[in-house]
Formats: C-alpha cells, structure tokens, sequence
C-alpha cells in the first residue's frame, strides 16, 4: 500500500512477529525496517483506531499510554514510539519510533486480516 508517496509493507515472520518495511519512495530499493510481535502490532492497531488517529483532537505529548501489551506515546503528530511490556507489566529494553503513515497502514492491515478470519467460508 502507498500513503503519501510512502512504500509499506508487512511481511509476517516466523513465531509470531512481523517484518514492517518502510520505503520512502514507491520505487525505493532501500527501507527503513521495524520487527514487532503480532500481539503488541494488534495492541497498537486497537490503541490507533480508537484513540491515536484523534490525537489532533488531544494535547500532545502523549505519554506511556498503556494500550494492552504496548505503552505509546507520541511527541509530535507525525511519530508514534511504542514499547512492548512482559508478562508483569514492566517495559521491554526494545521499542520502536514509527512513522504515523505505518501505524495508520498497520492498524488497516490488521483490521481487514481480523475481519476474513471472522468471515465465514463460503
């Protein structure tokens, strides 16, 4: 999918994590590259739908906003940072700073993946 002249893609991984590339130009070879479990991405997907797309709306920064396993915050409309938590609620040492247009492409990405799984077959 391209948003604003920008390349993305998800490419899922072994063992539940997702290969997220972001190319500047659509006909870009090189990219900028993040790696997140399925489970945090789908974290970010519900904090993005039903809060972070709004954040015009809010004072900024926002943060450490605990959305199920993830903590966002955002500093500026246009870059979202996400850290993973572990099992007791504590920060992972790992996080990442995403452009808005990934989490905006995510979150529809993964909205449409949940609603084919939901689908009957036909």
């Amino acid at each position: 999918m391209e948003i604003r002249n920008v390349r993305i893609e998800i490419i899922p991984a072994d063992d539940g994590v997702l290969d997220i590339r972001c190319f500047e130009l659509p006909s870009a070879s090189c990219y900028r590259r993040w790696k997140m479990l399925l489970g945090e991405a789908m974290d970010l997907a519900k904090w993005w739908l039903s809060e972070g797309r709004d954040a015009r709306r809010r004072s900024l920064p926002i943060r450490s906003l605990r959305s199920g396993n993830v903590l966002v915050s955002m500093a500026t409309l246009e870059t979202i940072d996400v850290r993973g938590l572990d099992a007791q609620g504590r920060q992972k040492l790992n996080g990442c700073s995403l452009p808005k247009e990934v989490v905006q492409f995510l979150s529809t990405r993964l909205t449409e993946h949940r609603q084919e799984q939901a689908a009957p077959p036909s």
